[in-house]
């Protein structure tokens, strides 16, 4: 099933984990990593990744869009944010790879692996929650 971008917004309101957001001019929620506003003169639906881009938001690409538009809210923001958790993981990955091949210092090599495991535990998490609605 597709979806319009009114459908997925009306799905992000009605999910009750997502947080209200609303601002001067829009309507929004974000969950899971993910932004979605409405414009409330041009009706104007736009998605944004709130883990990437530091002090500012940055816009999906029209293929991570295409995910919500062809699965709905709740799926893409479980797949977006399990791509989000990988990317984090390799960053991890080789700032443990650097760190032992460079000082090898104890406290930040637990530190490091204290991060990973976090990062695996809510990636774990947010995969399970994405099979159960597949």
């Amino acid at each position: 099933m597709t979806y319009t971008s009114d459908q997925v917004f009306q799905q992000a309101l009605e999910d009750r984990f997502a947080s209200n957001v609303d601002g001067r001019g829009y309507e929004g929620r974000i969950s899971y990593g993910t932004k979605i506003t409405r414009d409330n003169i041009t009706a104007e639906v736009e998605f944004f990744n709130t883990t990437q881009g530091g002090s500012h938001y940055v816009k999906l690409s029209p293929s991570d869009e295409h995910i919500f538009y062809s699965k709905g809210w709740k799926y893409g923001i479980y797949v977006l944010y399990l791509s989000n958790n990988r990317a984090k993981l390799e960053s991890i990955e080789k700032s443990i790879r650097k760190e032992v091949n460079s000082t090898n210092n104890h406290a930040t090599l637990k530190s490091l692996r204290g991060k990973r495991d976090k990062v695996l535990a809510r990636y774990n998490k947010v995969n399970l929650l994405l099979k159960s609605i597949q």
